[in-house]
């Protein structure tokens, strides 16, 4: 499980501290952290983990606000409308929040509204180029589209991040493969799987290593 950069914040107030008390503590990567299967089968994407306790950043506790707090709570639980009012008010404050950013595209793919997703991901990703989670759901949503070239410029720039990003290179494999790539496709998918043994039940019977 990798860990998200810190936001960058400010130090927080007493009563921020005191509403994280009553929080389980925190571990996991800011709505991030589960792989889900959506769309097209084999193709993973980022989503919104099934609790709390997986939900919030390995940050120091000074390094969100309380809003951020309210605001990934109430995504969490499924209070989506009210998520997004939240998001959009730390973004009136700072509009290259990318966290912020990035949820309301997670909210928008969530809701069906790929367009508004795919604006919000690119505006996290004017911010910061690198930040792999945006790129990451942009690619699904370029790959969805059939834009299967731009879907492999951005995996290809992930791994390129990451390494050893065993869900970049299970969904680069499939775009290399729609695109004919066929024996390329076919190592990246290989090496998916021996980076992460649990994607092959993401691929089918005669793509996985030695069946």
């Amino acid at each position: 499980m990798t860990d998200t950069p810190t936001t960058g914040r400010g130090a927080g107030t007493d009563s921020t501290h005191d509403a994280r008390r009553n929080i389980p503590r925190l571990v996991g990567i800011v709505v991030l952290v589960v792989i889900l299967v959506i769309g097209i089968p084999s193709t993973i994407y980022y989503g919104i983990p099934s609790t709390i306790d997986d939900a919030f950043a390995r940050v120091d506790d000074q390094s969100i606000s309380e809003q951020f707090d309210d605001a990934l709570v109430a995504h969490v639980e499924g209070r989506l409308t009210e998520a997004a009012e939240l998001y959009n008010a730390i973004l009136e404050d700072d509009p290259t929040d990318k966290l912020a950013l990035y949820n309301l595209g997670l909210i928008a793919q969530t809701n069906g509204q790929t367009d508004v997703a795919e604006r919000n991901y690119r505006q996290a990703l004017a911010t910061d180029p690198g930040y792999v989670p945006a790129l990451f759901n942009l690619a699904v949503l370029e790959y969805e589209a059939g834009q299967y070239d731009e879907a492999i410029t951005l995996y290809r720039q992930i791994v390129t991040i990451e390494p050893e990003n065993a869900s970049a290179h299970l969904n680069l494999g499939y775009a290399l493969r729609d695109t004919g790539q066929v024996e390329e496709g076919n190592r990246e998918i290989d090496l998916a799987i021996e980076l992460d043994p649990s994607l092959s039940s993401h691929a089918a019977p005669d793509e996985v290593p030695g069946s």
